[in-house]
C-alpha cells in the first residue's frame, strides 16, 4: 500500500511538473506567435484571414545552400595548423619548410589554403611569379608593408563579360574560412572582400552567393584599419572590429551577424556611419524547443506533436530541463 501511495505521489509530481513545463512552452509559443504571426502555430486555415496556400517549394534551395557554411570549425582542420602558440613563435623571417614538421612555414601561421592563394594573387603575384616561389620565400615580414587588400572583380572571372566563369582566384576567395595570419599585416589600412556577382550567378545560379569566410579574429589588433568592407560572406562575430580608432568606413552586408554591439566602441570615430552597411544578414537560430505542430508551409518532421527539424537545430522537447 505504501509503495502504491509513493508511486501515485511520484506520478502526480511528474504530471504536475510536465503540465507546468507545457504551459511555459505553449505560453512562449503563443507570445512569439502574437509578435511574429501564426506561421508555425498549429492553426486551422479557417481561423486566419488572407491565407496563402502552401506550395511544394522552399525559399532556400536544397541543392545550393544559401550560405556555404553555418558550421564554424576550428583551425585544426586547415592546412598545417599546429596551434596558435606554435604559429606565433615562428620567426618573422622564417620561410620554406619547417624542419620540425615537414610543413610549409606559411601553412603553419596562415593555415587556410584559400587565403594563402588569395593573398598571393591579390598582393604578391608580382613579387612571387609562381606558387612554388611564393611558398618557398613568403614570410610574415612580407605582410608588414601590406597596406591594402582588395578582391578585384576582373581576376575573379576566367571567362568573358558575356560568359563569366569562376577563376581559381574567385574560388579561393569564396572557399576560404579564416583570415588567420593576416594579423601580421600590422600596417593594413584597407580590406575589401567582395565576390563578383556575375561570376556567382554563372557558377551558382544566384548573384547573392555567400562565401565561407567567417573568422575575422585576425583583425583584432590591426588598429591602423580605416576601411573594412567584407560583403557576401559568413561572418557572425564582429568583436574583432571593436576599438578601431581610425576606422571611418565599414560595410558588412550579406553576412550572418546578429550582434553589432561591439562596434559601439567606434561611435566616436569621425566620419564613421554605423547606421548603414549591415543589411541582409542571414541568421541561423540556435537550438529551439517548440510545442505544437507545424502544418503550413513547413518542411519538418513531427514527433508526438513536437516539432523537430535537424537542419535548423530545432529539437524534440523531451520533458527535461531546457
Amino acid at each position: 500500500m505504501m509503495d502504491s501511495r509513493i508511486s501515485n505521489s511520484s506520478n502526480l509530481k511528474f504530471r504536475t511538473k510536465h503540465r507546468r513545463i507545457w504551459k511555459i512552452l505553449t505560453g512562449m509559443v503563443t507570445t512569439i506567435a502574437v509578435a511574429c504571426g501564426l506561421g508555425f502555430m498549429h492553426a486551422s486555415a479557417d481561423d486566419v484571414t488572407n491565407v496563402i496556400p502552401r506550395t511544394d517549394e522552399f525559399n532556400i534551395s536544397k541543392v545550393n545552400p544559401l550560405q556555404y557554411t553555418y558550421v564554424h570549425e576550428s583551425l585544426s582542420h586547415l592546412g598545417g595548423w599546429q596551434g596558435a602558440a606554435y604559429a606565433a613563435a615562428i620567426p618573422n623571417d622564417a620561410k620554406g619548410t619547417d624542419p620540425k614538421t615537414g610543413n610549409s612555414y606559411v601553412s603553419e601561421w596562415m593555415p587556410d589554403p584559400g587565403l594563402e592563394y588569395f593573398i598571393w594573387q591579390a598582393a604578391f603575384a608580382d613579387k612571387y611569379k609562381t606558387a612554388e616561389s611564393f611558398f618557398a620565400n613568403f614570410s610574415k615580414n612580407d605582410l608588414k608593408d601590406l597596406e591594402s587588400l582588395y578582391s578585384e572583380m576582373g581576376p575573379q572571372n576566367a571567362g568573358t563579360d558575356s560568359n563569366p566563369k569562376p577563376s581559381q582566384y574567385y574560388m579561393a576567395l569564396m572557399g576560404m574560412n579564416s583570415l588567420e595570419g593576416l594579423q601580421y599585416a600590422t600596417n593594413l589600412k584597407q580590406i575589401n572582400l567582395d565576390p563578383n556577382a556575375a561570376v556567382s550567378a554563372a557558377a551558382f545560379g544566384t548573384g547573392t552567393k555567400n562565401g565561407n569566410s567567417w573568422d575575422i579574429s585576425a583583425l583584432k589588433n590591426l588598429n591602423q584599419l580605416q576601411s573594412v568592407m567584407i560583403q557576401m560572406f559568413s561572418i557572425n562575430d564582429v568583436s574583432a572590429l571593436a576599438n578601431k580608432p581610425n576606422l571611418t568606413n565599414l560595410s558588412l552586408t550579406y553576412n550572418q551577424i546578429a550582434d553589432l554591439s561591439p562596434l559601439a566602441t567606434n561611435k566616436g570615430n569621425k566620419g564613421l556611419n554605423l547606421k548603414t552597411g549591415f543589411n541582409h544578414q542571414h541568421i541561423s537560430f540556435g537550438t529551439g524547443y517548440f510545442a505544437g505542430q507545424c502544418r503550413y508551409g513547413c518542411s519538418n518532421v513531427v514527433y508526438d506533436s513536437v516539432l523537430y527539424h535537424q537542419g535548423s537545430g530545432i529539437r524534440q522537447f523531451t520533458g527535461q530541463g531546457v
